[in-house]
């Protein structure tokens, strides 16, 4: 079974200043079985907390890694994939799926087959996390 992890942006005064990652956190860094304790989310509605801070939307790890098999991929993550395009993922609700896109909206390919979840395109294996729509998102403006 998939890990369910999370991750929100957090701007100060309008820059990116940090992610507050969120979910079961496993024990000891090993991912396995056991968990040690959940971490919750971040209220987006701040009622007490000092204004110069913004909450983004959580993004969901999709349950890939990038090609050091060591950084997890997250909904909203830049990658360059194994022609060397650079591609966002994003979720396609009308087909209940991830997808890799060129602007979040026009698919280049499925990342999952929506139903049982299974991974369909390995080309993910060569992918890279170059960035991210909080980060950097000057690495999806097209260049004409």
């Amino acid at each position: 079974m998939r890990e369910l992890k999370y991750r929100q942006a957090i701007f100060k005064d309008g820059v990116f200043h940090h992610w507050h990652y969120w979910g079961y956190l496993p024990k000891d860094g090993y991912v396995g079985d056991s968990y040690d304790h959940f971490v919750a989310p971040i209220d987006i509605v701040q009622r007490s907390w000092d204004k110069t801070y913004e909450v983004k939307p959580s993004q969901q790890a999709i349950g890939l890694c990038d090609k050091t098999l060591i950084k997890d991929i997250y909904d909203g993550d830049i990658i360059r994939d194994f022609k060397g395009r650079i591609l966002q993922i994003a979720y396609a609700n009308h087909y209940t799926r991830w997808m890799a896109s060129l602007d979040g909206q026009w698919c280049i390919y499925y990342l999952n087959d929506g139903i049982s979840g299974d991974w369909k395109d390995r080309n993910m294996e060569f992918a890279e996390v170059i960035g991210n729509n909080h980060e950097t998102p000057e690495l999806l403006e097209v260049k004409e």
